[in-house]
């Protein structure tokens, strides 16, 4: 909150209402009826008047004066409470802060008042950006965990379902004196053993064991192997010797950045062959994944929830995500980051 103080009527010379000037802040000051006492360039400019139209003249009548009823009721209310009063208004598409400041005389009685308002339009889109952002990867979030759920029900429950199935009637088999084959409990074994594979994948994708305690090259090049393996598709896997030691927030969107672009060239890609490449130049990290597959025109498809994620993380860290593709010559997905991040202080890490 502001201490109360006295200012004397400012004159060009003062160097607050100069600063004011600099940060082009309009200021006007005011006594308790409204009558303009003082307005700097600022807002001679945006209420398109001269000093000598502005001197003596009513605040509310004032052209281009955004809401004049609702702010007559803030200076009232600063007036009765003798506090500053500071708000958000909309004007023009655009967005102001309001600052209403009473100053008292020797006597402590209020007989000014500072109207101070400035723009801070670009302030509010990047809050607006940021909720957008979060929102995104919240959805991004839920659309993942929403993929698990259905892959634990559809595979691996059916799957264990049959096989308490199977164990019953071999349990029954067993209560009735039937015997049973070493091939029937060898394979009970194999449906246990693909149970704890398919287990371990979903465990795997939701964060691999070794990501933050492996170099994350090596961790890289075992996601490819799998990939290669479990999907049927080469992938020739690329990776500069020299890359730095990475925070685990940086491996894990590099990460979710591969696994995300594995994921789409599994389902629409039709590709051949997959490329994969890490590598550090001019302190930034750059990662790609390009295949061979069928292409598309990118702004012909609208980006899932999970690329949106994959771009939003990538934003969060000063970094940014790219995708060159075409039809019939496959699709490249680029990404970089720098490699120095700035935490919330903005201080170096």
């Amino acid at each position: 909150m502001m201490n109360k103080m006295n200012l004397p009527l400012p004159d060009e010379s003062n160097i607050a209402w100069l600063l004011l000037e600099a940060m082009e802040v309009s200021a006007i000051l005011v006594d308790r009826a409204g009558t303009v006492l003082f307005a700097n360039e600022t807002a001679q400019k945006k209420y398109a008047r001269s000093p000598g139209e502005l001197l003596n003249s009513c605040l509310w009548n004032l052209p281009y004066l955004s809401r004049p009823n609702y702010q007559k009721v803030l200076l009232n209310q600063a007036v009765q409470t003798g506090e500053p009063i500071m708000v958000k208004l909309e004007e023009d598409n655009h967005w102001n802060r309001l600052l209403i400041h009473p100053f008292h005389d020797n006597e402590g009685q209020i007989d000014r008042l500072a109207i101070c308002s400035w723009d801070i339009t670009p302030l509010v889109e990047a809050q607006e950006q940021n909720k957008r952002a979060a929102l995104e990867l919240i959805s991004a979030q839920e659309e993942e965990r929403h993929r698990i759920s259905q892959d634990l029900h559809d595979d691996i429950g059916q799957r264990m379902t049959a096989l308490a199935l199977y164990l019953r009637s071999m349990e029954t088999n067993l209560e009735d004196g039937r015997s049973i084959s070493v091939e029937e409990i060898k394979m009970a074994i194999r449906d246990l053993e693909t149970i704890t594979k398919q287990t371990r994948q979903i465990f795997y994708q939701l964060h691999p064991p070794s990501l933050g305690t492996v170099a994350f090259s090596k961790v890289l090049e075992a996601f490819c192997t799998s990939f290669e393996y479990s999907i049927g598709i080469p992938v020739d896997f690329n990776c500069q010797m020299d890359i730095p030691e990475l925070s685990d927030l940086q491996t894990t969107v590099l990460y979710r950045f591969v696994q995300e672009g594995f994921a789409n060239i599994a389902k629409h890609a039709v590709a051949k062959r997959v490329w994969v490449s890490l590598d550090f130049s001019d302190g930034d990290l750059n990662i790609s994944i390009e295949d061979d597959g069928k292409g598309y025109i990118p702004g012909n498809i609208q980006e899932g929830l999970g690329l949106r994620g994959i771009r939003e993380r990538f934003r969060m860290l000063d970094g940014e995500v790219e995708i060159e593709s075409a039809p019939g010559k496959g699709t490249r997905l680029f990404g970089t980051l720098p490699y120095e991040q700035k935490d919330v202080t903005g201080r170096e890490k």
